[in-house]
Formats: structure tokens, sequence, C-alpha cells
């Protein structure tokens, strides 16, 4: 099988990319280089040109190389990346540690971004956290995401990627700039915190275009529950669908600050499985703030249908 080559400037005696030592300098292949057989890397490629999909994952240990990355991510409409099981996901990592898959592909697609058109809109990253300079740079990558630049995401979920509260307030930074065109952002089981959701809610009051936010699992309790209500009160806060399934949310937070503030909302719907402190009273309290109002006069719109309040109960 014929391999991918790459030109490279010549600099010594030595060409980048060729075998030290070989009698004929021969020039490596993309595949040598990152000790990935050709076949392999072709059958990934040939995938992605035909569905548009991008999965990568360490299965059997393999890992591709930056220049691999990019030819891959060129051609995905969506990236689906499991960085679980090649390095140990330890936090806070080493600064000198190695890239694990998820930083990797982050780096990629901020080069394959900046280079010119780059076709992805959905980004999913699990099971490896991301060093705050990779968070940083992620939070970049959607500062920059607009309809009219070279890349446009959509939809980012981040699942079991452990994140520090600073990445946590650069990736609200990221969503306060507007216009932006992320619509969904999924962040589960990644350590966000109180503090880090308040960030995040802060931001959405200055953001027109997510409808979507998933913060499950994410031990939010109700000290983030004042910066929720401010976003779910203003009138450019898009937000459709909110997820706080398995978080320490109580019936003060739910009595105090999401209830009230739901026939102001744009909400349609509120997802609260899993918080074993909110009472059948919080639960009440919400549904009946979140009712239709009973009006004859009442204009026929989605906004008057009511907030569906989705609970333990509702398995």
């Amino acid at each position: 099988m014929i391999g991918l080559r790459e030109n490279t400037p010549s600099s010594g005696k030595h060409k980048p990319g060729t075998a030290l030592g070989s009698k004929y300098g021969k020039t490596l292949t993309l595949e040598e280089r990152a000790d990935v057989p050709s076949m392999l890397f072709f059958t990934v490629l040939n995938r992605v040109r035909q569905t548009g999909i991008c999965q990568l994952s360490y299965s059997g240990g393999t890992v591709f190389k930056c220049p691999q990355l990019r030819q891959l991510i060129a051609l995905a409409t969506s990236v689906i990346v499991d960085g679980g099981g090649g390095l140990p996901t330890i936090a806070p990592i080493p600064s000198n540690a190695p890239l694990n898959l998820n930083e990797q592909v982050v780096e990629a697609l901020d080069i394959c971004s900046s280079a010119g058109p780059c076709p992805v809109q959905s980004l999913i990253l699990c099971n490896a956290p991301l060093r705050l300079s990779h968070a940083s740079l992620l939070a970049s990558i959607l500062q920059r995401s607009r309809r009219s630049s070279n890349l446009a995401l959509v939809s980012v979920v981040l699942a079991n990627v452990h994140l520090p509260l600073t990445a946590v307030v650069s990736l609200a930074c990221a969503l306060a700039q507007s216009p932006s065109c992320l619509q969904q952002l999924v962040l589960e089981r990644c350590q966000v915190g109180s503090a880090g959701a308040a960030s995040l809610f802060e931001a959405l009051v200055y953001n027109r275009t997510l409808w979507k936010l998933d913060l499950s699992g994410n031990n939010v309790g109700d000290s983030a529950c004042p910066a929720i209500s401010r976003a779910l009160l203003t009138d450019t806060c898009a937000l459709r669908v909110l997820a706080l399934s398995r978080n320490f949310l109580s019936d003060r937070g739910v009595l105090g600050y999401l209830a009230p503030s739901m026939t102001s909302s744009h909400l349609e719907v509120l997802v609260l499985r899993q918080n074993p402190r909110v009472s059948a009273l919080g639960i009440a309290a919400l549904r009946q703030a979140t009712a239709a109002p009973a009006s004859l006069y009442a204009p026929s719109s989605s906004d008057q249908l009511g907030v569906r309040v989705v609970v333990d109960s509702d398995l």
C-alpha cells in the first residue's frame, strides 16, 4: 500500500521524516512516523470520508499523530473521542505529562480551523481530563466559532472530562461572546461545581443561541441558584432545555430561586433527577409554577404551554 507522504523543509544534513542510519535516507510515511499501520489509518480515513463521522479511541493502544488527526478532522462534520485507556487520568495533570487523546484532538482542531475552512459541527470528548492550557484552547476555538468563519461548532459534549474552575470560567467567557453558533453544551461529570455553574449561567445572560445546557453530575448546589434564576429571567437567554440531574440542589434553592423564575423563562424542559435533597414539596412548587396559565385569552404559543419538569418519579 502506498502511504501518504509529507514534504518537510530540510535542515542541516538530516531531513525531518527520514530514517537515521538508513542507507538511502528513505522518507518515512506519516504512518511509519506514528508507528501506526497504514491499513488502519486508511481504513479510518475512508470511513470518515464516507460518513463524515470521525471516531477515535485508544482501542488496542493505537494512536494517531497530529498530521493524521488533522487529515481526519478536515473531512469530518462530527468528531467523537474516547480519551480513556491510553494514559493515566490523574487530575491535576502534571505539566510535563504527555498529551492525552482529547488534548491532541483539541490541538488538531485548533490548527485545522485556523488554517482554513473546517467542517466540524459536533465535538464529543470523553473520559480524559483537559489541563488548563487545552481547556483554554477549546474556549478560544468556541470564541472564534461563527457561521461566517472557518469553523461553526453547533454542539459540544464533554463527558467525564475533569475541568478545573479556571477552565470552566474560560468556557463561560467564550459563551458570553455574541454572536455565537453554539446551540448545545453538555458538561456531564466534569466537576464543574457550584462556582463553575454560576459562571456559566452569568455568561448565558449575554448568549442568544444556546438552547440546551446539561450540567448533570457536577456537584452543583444551591449557591448556583441565584445565577440560574438571573439567566432564566433574562429575555436574551435562549435556554429551552436545562438538565441538572445528579447534583446537590435542595428545596432552599428550588423554592427560593428556580420556582419563582419559571413563569418568566423560556424553558420548556427542566430535568432534576437524582437530587435527593429536593423533596416532594419542592417538586410540587416547581410544577405549580410551571403550569400553563389558565386564561381564555392566553395566546396559543409554545411559551404558554408550561415547562415540563422531569424528576425521579417520572422514570
